[in-house]
């Protein structure tokens, strides 16, 4: 059943030698001969060989490769026999190599949940998931600000094939959405969830797998006093009629779940998850106590579509059964809701997804994900960012002298240039006003970058703007962090570099307020001097939201100096200034700034706002 011996295309070396094997034994991808390199005439060791996709159906037989031994070498073509043997590529050779190999539809992870639903699905032997995302209205409704937002994190860790576990921590610090009528000053709120939940995949049956998950957390409630960041009045409590004292209780809550979940085709898959949540029926303190959600029975079911390697489009519905209830209204009148999500997860690669969706369900633990907005059952919007380390990362384009130099970034106009994967970049800057700011960028992939800086603002200065002085508080320090994807890479072929960034922070202070920020960065390298970017910006607080449209260049005048001039257009609030900047960089990983602005600061919303007077300042970046 053997057949003849197959030599390398070029060099003539006898390989392998393939052999059929019985379908028991071979289910995956075969070898075929080339498109257009099929014709029998031509000798058997010049053809070239490609490996094609397994088309999802086990095959009826199959080629096992296997070396050739001496005595079995066929000469073909006039090769050489016994040419030299070429020698070994070094490691470091063969990882580059690896590197720059486009991704596959299998180095993606899948989804582990359809919104608030679990799926049966794992993620993988030795693979590591970081999560961190939010949930929030779309209004900041009685509380004001930005809304009652629910931040969490999550880290997922695959013991094995079929067992993961998942540590996360979720906080909820604003005022209730709705007004309470019957308390006399609105109640604040905080929520906060930690704890741990196991998955274990029980078994597959064809294209359905089966699993159970349980998870075990502490689930703190706290209503009345002083629970948002910043406040200082005293406020109810929705557990009893005391305005003076606070509730406060520490749960133990759990969940135990069994999804079951068929792979329908390679882009289609369906969920059905029954389960139950273990939430306390009540809460109070020596003053009284009164209804809380209870434990709650539920079967959910969803499904996704992948109709590429990159994006994939999930919905789910989670049915509440009782006895308990999952949602409250102003009145404090307790019931049952459907839980609905729907979304998009986009995969910039294997490494980083980012995921949005639509739903009324507000919590973000495995206990608390049956529960709707407290106070008021609504739509609300929900983001999250998937970091798997463990993945490969987007194939590796050769960076220039030139993307070296742009990845420093601008001043009050970054670019879309990213730092490599590994690499971090710290930037300090300072000017003649007396600001100050440091921030540190750290790449988690050659398409993903985060920074986290401070900054502060002399306290003399005198901002024009109403957004200035209460979000960038004079005297106080600000901190923010951010987060930035690349989407179109010009360096890979795309037309231009495009990336978004997002940001949130607060200011130190008493009040502690904080805003977003966002922006559209697009970068075009016209030449190996001159590169060109244009970023729409906005600043959203919730009850302000400042528009502008960053413009600006760099033009590299010799191998180590550039000049940068920038500019911000400002709307709604915002306000216009200019920045223009000399670069030095005496090395590939060091360069400083010497600048005069009239922008208030390059820290997020202070690049669309404008100083008193402008000032002179110099930037020291050095990468790492």
């Amino acid at each position: 059943m053997g057949s003849p011996a197959i030599r390398h295309p070029t060099s003539g070396i006898p390989i392998w030698k393939a052999f059929v094997l019985p379908p028991a034994v071979w289910s995956g991808p075969t070898w075929q001969f080339s498109s257009g390199d099929s014709d029998p005439a031509r000798p058997l060791g010049s053809r070239f060989w490609t490996l094609q996709p397994d088309n999802g159906t086990p095959a009826t037989s199959g080629l096992q490769w296997i070396p050739v031994a001496a005595k079995d070498v066929v000469d073909t073509a006039g090769l050489p026999v016994n040419p030299a043997k070429p020698p070994p590529l070094p490691l470091a050779a063969v990882q580059q190599a690896l590197a720059r190999l486009p991704n596959q539809p299998s180095d993606y992870s899948p989804l582990l949940k359809l919104g608030q639903l679990p799926t049966a699905s794992l993620i993988g032997d030795a693979q590591l998931q970081l999560i961190i995302g939010q949930v929030s209205p779309f209004s900041p409704g009685a509380g004001g600000g930005t809304g009652l937002q629910n931040y969490s994190g999550d880290i997922v860790f695959g013991l094995t094939d079929s067992w993961q576990i998942t540590g996360f921590y979720t906080q909820a610090d604003d005022p209730l959405y709705a007004p309470i009528p019957t308390r006399k000053n609105q109640p604040e709120n905080r929520w906060d969830s930690a704890g741990a939940a196991l998955r274990w995949k029980v078994g597959q049956s064809g294209p359905v797998s089966f699993a159970l998950e349980g998870a075990l957390e502490s689930f703190s409630v706290k209503s009345g006093g002083t629970n948002s960041v910043g406040s200082s009045a005293t406020s109810c409590n929705i557990f009893n009629s005391n305005c003076t004292t606070a509730v406060e209780n520490n749960n133990l809550v759990g969940s135990i779940s069994a999804p079951i979940s068929w792979q329908a085709s390679k882009q289609l898959q369906f969920s059905l998850t029954p389960g139950v949540t273990f939430l306390p029926s009540s809460q109070g303190n020596s003053n009284g106590s009164s209804q809380f959600y209870g434990t709650n029975l539920f079967l959910g079911a969803g499904a996704s579509f992948r109709p590429t390697s990159r994006v994939q489009f999930f919905g789910s519905a989670l049915l509440p059964l009782g006895p308990g209830n999952n949602s409250f209204n102003s009145d404090l009148t307790y019931s049952k809701v459907p839980v609905f999500s729907a979304g998009m997860r986009y995969s910039i690669n294997p490494r980083i997804a980012l995921e949005g969706s639509l739903t009324n369900g507000y919590g973000a633990t495995p206990s608390t994900a049956i529960l709707a907005l407290p106070s008021s059952n609504q739509i609300l919007y929900a983001g999250r960012l998937i970091y798997t380390p463990t993945r490969p990362d987007a194939p590796q384009v050769q960076r220039t002298s030139s993307d070296e130099r742009l990845s420093f970034g601008g001043l009050s106009v970054a670019n879309a240039n990213l730092i490599a994967a590994g690499t971090s970049r710290l930037r300090a800057s300072f000017d003649s006003r007396g600001n100050l700011s440091t921030r540190y960028n750290v790449g988690f992939s050659d398409e993903f970058t985060f920074d986290l800086e401070v900054g502060q603002l002399n306290p003399g200065s005198n901002p024009s703007s109403s957004f200035a002085a209460t979000y960038m508080t004079p005297g106080n320090a600000t901190v923010r962090g951010a987060g930035t994807a690349l989407f179109f890479s010009q360096p890979r072929g795309d037309a231009i570099s495009s990336a978004l960034r997002m940001s949130y922070g607060r200011v130190l202070g008493v009040s502690e307020p904080g805003y977003q920020f966002v922006e559209w960065i697009n970068t075009y390298q016209a030449s190996k001097t001159l590169s060109l970017n244009l970023n729409p910006k906005l600043a959203w607080s919730g009850s302000q939201t400042l528009y502008g449209m960053g413009l600006s260049a760099n033009w590299q005048l010799n191998s180590w100096l550039s000049v940068i001039p920038e500019g911000n257009l400002a709307a709604n609030g915002g306000q216009s200034n200019w920045t223009l900047a000399l670069r030095a960089c005496p090395s590939g990983t060091f360069c400083f700034d010497l600048y005069g602005t009239s922008a208030l600061s390059f820290q997020d919303a202070g690049q669309i706002l404008t100083a008193a007077n402008p000032g002179l300042g110099l930037s020291i970046g050095w990468k790492f």
